[in-house]
């Protein structure tokens, strides 16, 4: 795909919402360009980003969404943390310990749902920050790296999870987020009310039996009556071990 250059940048100047996903790459001046922008940048065709670009883009006061970036350097990381407002990064697959060192000190609303695994520390890092953090991409996590999250102290996002330790949901359990209510194997912790949730799949359920239908289904399992009583047997035994 070609690079987004200051030459067509002007011929979009005009639009309040922009939307160039045609472009995989983007020059610096077009970069500061797109920073003087008072409307929305969706650039989510960009692979790559130059340290100098981020910087540019920093600047810019909309919404902006580079979803199509799969890797961000330590230095494009440090340069976006300087940005004000959300920073979706949602096509980012791994995270360097530098480059989440950088993002730790963006202090709005991070996006990192595209990363797959997260390392004990970069979880340290992306941990000390002072505002909500969405890691929905995340399926596992270590008990090391869970340990690390677990010290964030603002809304966490990892509805993703899917294989943990006993070590890392028991760790997990006491976020005030209660990050682990997406269990694919079991309900949310029990609440300081002593009430429950019940989800599966990003989905709420308003009983037991009606979630463990849904996730007997999902396995292509049996859920006639016997058959959920007894899957719910063994999930609140495992839960009840943590």
């Amino acid at each position: 795909m070609p690079t987004l250059t200051l030459e067509i940048v002007q011929k979009l100047l005009h639009d309040f919402s922009i939307t160039a996903n045609e472009f995989d790459a983007i020059d610096d001046p077009a970069a500061e360009a797109l920073a003087k922008h008072q409307g929305d940048l969706y650039l989510d065709g960009l692979t790559s980003l130059s340290a100098e670009a981020a910087q540019a883009l920093a600047k810019h006061e909309g919404e902006l969404s580079l979803d199509g970036l799969t890797s961000l350097s330590a230095e494009a990381a440090q340069a976006m943390a300087k940005r004000k407002g959300e920073l979706r990064l949602n096509g980012v697959t791994s995270l360097s310990a530098e480059a989440a060192q950088a993002l730790a000190k963006h202090e709005g609303e991070l996006s990192l749902n595209g990363l797959t695994t997260l390392s004990a520390e970069a979880a340290q890092a992306l941990a000390k920050r002072k505002n909500w953090l969405s890691l929905k991409g995340l399926t596992s996590l270590s008990a090391e790296a869970a340990q690390a999250l677990a010290k964030h102290e603002r809304e966490l996002s990892l509805n993703g999870l899917r294989q943990f330790s006993e070590a890392a949901a028991e760790i997990l359990s006491k976020h005030p987020s209660r990050v682990l209510r997406h269990r694919e194997d079991g309900p949310a912790f029990t609440d300081e009310n002593g009430d429950r949730d019940w989800w599966f799949d990003g989905g709420q359920y308003l009983t037991a039996g009606a979630w463990a239908e849904a996730v007997l289904k999902s396995r292509n399992e049996p859920r006639d009556a016997e058959c959920v009583q007894q899957f719910l047997r063994n999930i609140l035994c495992k839960e009840d071990q943590l």
